[in-house]
């Protein structure tokens, strides 16, 4: 019984730094085959790592106290323990109150709607339920601001990692434009991860150019639009009509008020008015399939 305890939080706290190490090298302006290899030689390592800490633990009488000469098995067992720990106590810590550390003082009020699209599979397998692939929630936030006039009603749609060609489904893309283009915006943000191969690009167009705004669509490019052509990925936002920012900044007027602040001000006042994060500012949230 200890057995199957163990090596069940095992593999979750192993996997844990598999997905952890994936995210933090594919966020860093490394190249995308070294995380690859990182990503690959991890899960490898892994697997033989936990096969020999499942061996030892039914070899050993003492799964906690067993000595051992060799150098080796203790360090798969120190690792094992560790992500034993890393399983009970942090990631459950870190399930429970995730949602609850992005909470701000100015946040009126928050509504979450969820769709499902016709019950798709995540590589023609049963296994959609590991990462919601084909779950939409749209996030409506209402939040509080000095910045802007009395009873304003400024509608901002944040939308991000699309990842066209990564699910090569046109209908589930329009499934999930067709949720938020029956409305106007007055601003629309794209925060990077367009394409996954460059030969999706065709579906920027039709997709996104629907979506209306009376004040502007504006748009960064993310880690894998950076792999795939950058070039061509702004041309083709341009076409759908967004306005590419690429270490730059613009000023919007909304209602006769500028919105935003100096460059200097981020740094005096970080916290001042955001959302989404205390640890810097985070103006733009809450819309991402």
């Amino acid at each position: 019984m200890l057995f199957c305890i163990l090596a069940i939080l095992i593999t979750i706290g192993h996997f844990n730094f598999v997905v952890f190490l994936h995210n933090w090298f594919y966020s860093k302006p490394f190249p995308r085959l070294l995380g690859d290899l990182i990503q690959a030689t991890h899960i490898l390592f892994g697997f033989f790592g936990l096969f020999f800490i499942y061996t030892l633990t039914l070899k050993t009488e003492s799964f906690l106290i067993a000595p051992h000469i060799d150098l080796l098995p203790d360090l798969f067992l120190g690792y094992g323990l560790f992500c034993s720990f890393v399983a009970a106590i942090l990631f459950p810590i870190n399930e429970l109150f995730r949602n609850c550390w992005a909470l701000s003082p100015y946040l009126y009020k928050q509504i979450s709607s969820f769709f499902d699209y016709e019950n798709h599979f995540v590589m023609n397998k049963p296994f959609n339920f590991l990462n919601d692939s084909f779950k939409l929630e749209i996030v409506a936030a209402e939040i509080s601001t000095e910045f802007l006039p009395v009873n304003s009603q400024l509608k901002i749609l944040h939308i991000s990692d699309f990842h066209f060609g990564g699910n090569d489904n046109y209908a589930y893309y329009q499934f999930v434009l067709a949720q938020i283009d029956a409305e106007v915006y007055d601003f629309v943000f794209f925060t990077g991860d367009l394409v996954d191969n460059v030969s999706f690009l065709r579906w920027v167009v039709p997709l996104l150019k629907k979506i209306k705004t009376k004040h502007g669509k504006f748009a960064v490019l993310g880690n894998h639009d950076l792999w795939n052509d950058p070039d061509m990925v702004r041309k083709y936002l341009r076409k759908a009509g967004f306005t590419c920012l690429s270490d730059q900044w613009c000023s919007i007027e909304y209602e006769g008020k500028r919105i935003g602040m100096k460059i200097w001000q981020w740094f005096l006042f970080p916290l001042r008015n955001d959302y989404a994060c205390k640890q810097g500012p985070c103006w733009i949230f809450s819309f991402k399939n």
